[in-house]
């Protein structure tokens, strides 16, 4: 993972006084990483630190992140989009992969108990929130290809046509 991608790149020139990285205490030229605990790194060590956040963050994911109900299949043919004028109206519901990949994260799994507690506003919390977020997309997406799957098989046993590309 990159450093400014969950660290603030700063210019040392926007920030009061002389900085000094927090990881080595060499004195920090161009940019500064601040990790929203009220420390600044320069690049090298920022770096190294999402790098080994990551690490971390990926293993606990994998450990942590569980489907907790059915994940139900897409459905292509109830696909909508409000318009850009409805959604400045504040109708803001839709329904396409992405709305649905959303709703399932939030109903089908344990998302939001893993990010109970976590800080996006600290750099190591934001590693830990996109390893999650990337480990149940991961999960639900696998469970909603089988959840086509098996709809598929069910079109073929029926002929009902009941579900997507039925």
């Amino acid at each position: 993972m990159k450093a400014d991608s969950c660290f603030w790149p700063i210019p040392v020139g926007e920030i009061d006084g002389d900085v000094t990285c927090g990881g080595c205490d060499d004195p920090v030229t161009g940019e500064a990483y601040y990790d929203g605990e009220g420390t600044y790194y320069c690049e090298s060590c920022a770096t190294d630190l999402a790098e080994g956040w990551t690490a971390e963050a990926t293993e606990y994911a994998v450990q942590n992140c569980r489907i907790t109900a059915p994940v139900p299949a897409y459905d292509p043919q109830r696909e909508f989009r409000c318009t850009p004028e409805e959604y400045e109206a504040g109708a803001k519901e839709s329904y396409t992969p992405n709305a649905h990949l959303a709703h399932c994260r939030h109903r089908c799994t344990n998302y939001e108990e893993l990010l109970r507690g976590l800080d996006r506003d600290r750099a190591h919390d934001r590693v830990r929130v996109a390893a999650i977020r990337e480990r149940v997309t991961e999960l639900l997406e696998e469970a909603i290809v089988a959840a086509d799957l098996d709809a598929a098989d069910l079109d073929a046993e029926d002929g009902e046509g009941t579900w997507p590309g039925g």
